[in-house]
């Protein structure tokens, strides 16, 4: 804006009657109102639409001619360099004639907007962001889980559920890996044990309850399991969906995968669950959805590792 300012009119940088009108200085009033008529038609908005300097230019050949005629106007023009007196000093913003261009309005006001909101805003959220996240580039809220769980007794099977803990795997989105735990739930089998999930895998009765899962609450001495058998459609939402049966151990099995993890939320043993899937190499029984949740999980594994370690 300062480059281009050398190129701006003289009549919007200093104020000169004699040099807005055109005329030498000690000229005729005769001359000065003929000088001004021309100036005036030249620059009238109406005349001169396709210069949005035109209200401006206008403005001022008015106040050149009347600094040059009237008395009042020409003794402020002479003390002040203005022919209205002393005036306050006012703050204003420099723009390019092209973005007074009403085809440039909207463009000109989206910049405004740019600037004066979603810049600063920007700014804000990536200082915010930066505050929360450590030289390795792992976030505040992982450092505190890290800092609160790893101890002595931590074990190398609980590295994976402290991984699955930490706040950038909890914020990636989950896919249907239902395929891929019963995979797991058959090579690698959660022990049967009381509250432990079991499936009905045949029913010695009607046959309508196999494949149904549900949770195991006794085993007797003589191999008779109390289960409370869950609704087709899963995990019972009240207790009147859930039936009590007795099964002999022969005909249920497990139902749910071996998932080494120290944290009993849904949603980090879920994760942990995928991992202990990739260490397994059970990639086969992957849908693709689930390949790629896991891919985008393993790329924050490198700089967890390094965190846990330090």
């Amino acid at each position: 804006v300062l480059f281009e300012l050398k190129d701006a009119p003289t009549e919007l940088r200093t104020f000169d009657p004699y040099d807005i009108l055109g005329v030498a200085r000690g000229a005729e009033l005769k001359e000065i109102k003929k000088a001004y008529r021309v100036k005036s038609l030249q620059h009238h908005p109406d005349k001169d639409k396709d210069n949005p300097l035109a209200p401006v230019l206008f403005q001022q050949v008015s106040k050149a001619y009347q600094a040059l005629t009237e008395e009042t106007a020409r003794k402020n023009y002479e003390k002040y360099g203005n022919p209205d007196g002393p005036v306050q000093m006012k703050m204003g913003i420099a723009l390019h004639p092209a973005l007074l261009v009403k085809e440039n309005q909207i463009f000109t006001l989206c910049c405004f907007f740019a600037v004066l909101f979603i810049v600063p805003f920007s700014v804000v959220c990536c200082c915010l962001r930066g505050s929360n996240v450590s030289s390795h580039g792992v976030s505040a809220e992982t450092l505190k889980i890290f800092n609160a769980c790893i101890n002595l007794e931590v074990t190398a099977e609980d590295t994976v559920g402290l991984l699955a803990a930490s706040a950038e795997e909890r914020r990636q989105l989950c896919m249907d890996a239902r395929r891929t735990f019963e995979a797991m739930a058959l090579s690698h089998p959660e022990p049967m044990e009381p509250n432990s999930v079991v499936r009905v895998v045949e029913d010695t009765k009607s046959g309508e309850l196999k494949g149904r899962k549900g949770l195991l609450k006794k085993i007797s001495a003589d191999g008779q399991c109390e289960v409370e058998v869950w609704p087709p459609n899963g995990p019972p939402q009240k207790a009147e969906d859930v039936q009590t049966k007795i099964f002999p151990r022969s005909v249920l099995a497990p139902a749910e995968p071996r998932i080494p993890c120290p944290f009993s939320d849904p949603l980090i043993r879920r994760c942990s669950a995928l991992l202990w899937a990739h260490l397994r190499r059970l990639h086969a029984h992957m849908a693709p959805s689930v390949q790629a949740e896991l891919t985008n999980r393993l790329v924050h594994a490198s700089k967890l590792g390094r965190a846990m370690i330090s």
